[in-house]
This record gives C-alpha cells, sequence and structure tokens, in this order.
C-alpha cells in the first residue's frame, strides 16, 4: 500500500472518530439541557389573571416534559420590566414569558424609549387563549344602554368619564377605541388599582374591566353592562350582556395570552415547548378553569401568531396615532 493511500484512510478514520464523538456530546447536551429548570416570567404580580393561568400552564406542562418549571413575576413599567428580561437573557433555552398583547403589540407605539422590540427580540411559542373587556356603569347611572351613554357623551363631550387600570392598559385602549369608532369625547380617568370600586362608588361615570373582574359585579346588580368588547359571549357573563361588535359593526378590542421565546431560543427548544402547549390548550380540565377567568381556550402556532401579532401590530399604532400619547 502506498503511504499517502494509508495515511488518507488513517485521516478518514480520525475524522469518522470525531464525528461519532461531536454527535455524542451533541446528544449528551441536548439531553443535558432537556433536564434544566425552565423560567416562565410574567410580567405583571402575584394573583393577577396572567400570574394564575401561568402557574396553571407549569403545573400541567411538567409532566408532559419531565423537567421543573418556575413561575417568576417581573411587575412593572407596564409589562416591560418583564419583557426585558426575556429579551436580554442569557439563557434563551430555559427562559419564557406568558404576557398579554398590551405588552406585544401596544406598548411598542405607546412608549418611546422601549430598550427591546417585541417583534424582533421575541419568537412566539403558541397561543393560549384570548379574552376582552367589558364596559360597566353603576345603575344609578343616567344611562343603561350604550346607545344611551353614546348619547349622554354627545350631549355632555369630555364629560362623561371612564376609568381603567391606567395609560395604555387594554381597559384604556378599549375606551379610545370606542372614541375612534364613535366620535364622541369622553374623559378618561387612570387608576393604578381599583378602577371597578371607583365605578360602583360613582367615582366615575363607567369603568373598561377585564370579563372575570366585572362578572361578579354584573351578576348581583351591582354594575350594569352596557357591552362586551368581543364577538364571543362570555358564559361568565348573564346571556344579557350586549356583544359590542353586534351594534357597532368593525369595532372589537380583544385581549389574548400567548407564550414567548427569546428569539435567541434554539429551534428545537421552541417545538417542543410549543408541542406541549398545544397539549395543555386542548385539555379540557384546562380549558374550564381558562373559560372560568373569562378567556376562550384557542391555540395558534408560532407561523399563525407572528400573523395575528402584525395584523394587531397595525390596528394599534393607528388606535395610539389618533390619541397623540406618546409615554417615555
Amino acid at each position: 500500500m502506498k503511504p499517502h493511500h494509508a495515511m488518507t484512510r488513517t485521516f478518514l478514520k480520525v475524522l469518522a472518530c470525531l464525528s461519532a464523538l461531536g454527535a455524542a456530546t451533541t446528544a449528551i447536551a441536548q439531553s443535558d439541557a432537556s433536564k434544566e429548570t425552565l423560567r416562565i416570567v410574567v410580567p405583571f404580580g402575584p394573583g393577577t389573571p396572567l400570574d394564575v393561568i401561568a402557574r396553571d400552564i407549569a403545573q400541567e406542562i411538567r409532566p408532559l416534559l419531565q423537567q421543573t418549571i418556575v413561575v417568576e413575576n417581573k411587575p412593572g413599567a407596564a409589562g416591560m420590566i418583564g419583557g426585558a428580561e426575556v429579551a436580554r437573557t442569557t439563557a434563551p433555552a430555559t427562559t419564557f414569558m406568558l404576557t398579554t398583547h398590551n405588552t406585544v403589540v401596544i406598548n411598542p407605539h405607546l412608549y418611546k424609549n422601549m430598550t427591546y422590540q417585541p417583534q424582533r427580540d421575541f419568537t412566539p411559542v403558541g397561543l393560549v387563549g384570548v379574552g376582552g373587556y367589558v364596559l360597566v356603569a353603576a345603575p344609578t347611572a343616567p344611562f343603561k344602554t350604550l346607545d344611551q351613554y353614546l348619547a349622554e357623551a354627545k350631549v355632555h363631550p369630555g364629560k362623561v368619564s371612564y376609568g381603567s387600570l391606567g395609560i395604555g392598559s387594554g381597559p384604556h385602549m378599549c375606551g379610545e377605541m370606542l372614541v375612534e369608532k364613535t366620535k364622541v369625547r369622553l374623559l378618561h380617568v387612570p387608576f393604578t388599582t381599583g378602577s371597578i370600586v371607583n365605578v360602583v362608588s360613582g367615582q366615575v361615570d363607567s369603568s373598561w374591566e377585564p370579563y372575570a373582574t366585572a362578572a361578579p359585579f354584573i351578576r348581583t346588580g351591582k354594575l350594569v353592562a352596557l357591552g362586551a368588547s368581543t364577538n364571543y359571549r362570555a358564559s361568565v357573563f348573564p346571556s344579557t350582556v350586549p356583544l359590542l361588535p353586534e351594534s357597532l359593526p368593525g369595532y372589537e378590542c380583544t385581549s389574548w395570552i400567548g407564550l414567548f421565546a427569546s428569539v435567541k431560543a434554539p429551534d428545537a427548544t421552541v417545538r417542543r415547548l410549543s408541542d406541549a402547549l398545544t397539549k395543555v390548550v386542548q385539555s379540557p380540565g384546562f380549558q374550564e378553569r381558562l373559560i372560568s377567568n373569562g378567556f376562550l381556550p384557542k391555540w395558534a402556532s408560532p407561523s399563525e401568531m407572528r400573523d395575528l401579532i402584525a395584523n394587531d401590530s397595525k390596528t394599534w399604532e393607528r388606535i395610539v396615532s389618533a390619541t397623540g400619547l406618546k409615554l417615555d
């Protein structure tokens, strides 16, 4: 055998060994990664509906992935503290975020100095469900229907007030969407907490509230529902609650919940978690609990979520621009 042929065969054997070693090392690394603790960041405080749903998801996914999952609350700055945590994470394979539409499609148009951009820095894992808000008033208010409410606002421009959970919050934006649609002038009164108690006590004429928050007050007659913001009828409400999209064609103000990863997360990790989340969202028990919180279970794949985000972002860019709001 010629010397150079022997050297070639030896070289090929070494390459084969190195290739096998590399494959084994990758398999071990992937195996080790699947045993690491996963973090689900919630950009709002403990006890909020989003926090409750996140912990429910974590409990359902643990046995599917056979992996430890912890939920970490990172509240503040309209969800941007938690968002920044995920965007700059140094552990993209194990760090995720469960959040609402506000942090993904409203904040980028509302805040001038965001340190990250959701559509650039996050990748969708899957949609969990959709929800909405309901416009409510005290029984003593001079209006009992949406038509009466809008008529009062036209007679007294800028005098009829509505409360929300803060500037730029989902409830605030639903009010601004109503203003854009009907061309009435309303007075927005932001509250950091407890907007619903202020409408019950008559401090404000009306307020926009998440479905689960308002439902007990509507059922007991402490508040009158002028209209719910979605096309679907939430089972937490009496059947008499009107749907705004039926009386205002083209109006629909939804809130959705989705799970996100850092854009730096490995594709295999995102697929694995997305597959597990699909099973959770399709589970009858989880769906029942989601419905009890006023949400409609709805699964969407990562690619479908990208389309949803792109469309919603255009809608909220228009609404925010119409308000003239720009926050630091």
